[in-house]
């Protein structure tokens, strides 16, 4: 699917430093933390600024083009049908006044969820979607979040789990019930971060996947 942004609203995966730690310090004035840990996560989405958004995507291409070569021409063709469904976790080193890391999360919408998607795509069965829904009693996709991207600036690596949680906790205040993803063999633990264990994803099993060697798709 092709994504035309919208004229007003410019989405950016490559920021300047300068753009970029302007952007935080705004956030961070805008809405000053409660509490007083370093590292503390932001829900970015679309009652805020869009330049917090692109922050948060510029967090996303930085950690995946060194990684897996996903440039922000790549990350604009992988994601560009999602970005009206988007929103983001976003982790900032209240210090610093730098990033630390980003979950983006799509939810429902009329463009479903990219990681069904490629599935299906990948298995060139178009059944496949409605076979996962069955497999796993789901009724209605607004029950449902995708975790898109998991991203952590290396020096910020132990910031995982704040970002997990954000996720569990945002996940429980919209009754959120299922989680589909595609985690690199590197980001996958294969434990309880969020509080339940993520599983293979239904007739899957490791793969290669946007740059990613060996990534296997998962149901939470």
């Amino acid at each position: 699917l092709e994504y035309e942004p919208k004229e007003e609203y410019a989405v950016k995966y490559d920021l300047s430093d300068e753009e970029l730690y302007s952007f935080i310090a705004e956030l961070l004035q805008e809405y000053p933390p409660t509490g007083d840990e370093k590292v503390v996560c932001y829900r970015i989405d679309d009652t805020m600024n869009v330049d917090y958004a692109n922050v948060a995507r510029t967090v996303e291409c930085r950690v995946f083009d060194p990684k897996f070569k996903n440039d922000p021409e790549d990350m604009k063709e992988g994601y560009g049908s999602y970005e009206d469904q988007s929103f983001f976790f976003l982790a900032v080193d209240t210090e610093g006044k730098k990033p630390a890391g980003v979950f983006r999360i799509i939810r429902s919408g009329e463009h479903g969820f990219k990681t069904l998607n490629d599935i299906a795509g990948i298995k060139d069965d178009p059944e496949y979607i409605q076979r996962v829904y069955e497999h796993y009693d789901i009724d209605n996709p607004e029950e449902c979040w995708d975790l898109a991207t998991a991203a952590v600036i290396p020096e910020y690596y132990g910031t995982g789990p704040l970002l997990y949680r954000a996720a569990l906790v945002g996940s429980q205040d919209e009754n959120i019930k299922h989680f589909f993803s595609v985690i690199d063999k590197t980001a996958y633990r294969p434990m309880d971060v969020m509080g339940f264990p993520f599983e293979p994803l239904f007739e899957t099993d490791w793969m290669e996947y946007m740059g990613s060697k060996l990534s296997l798709p998962v149901h939470g």
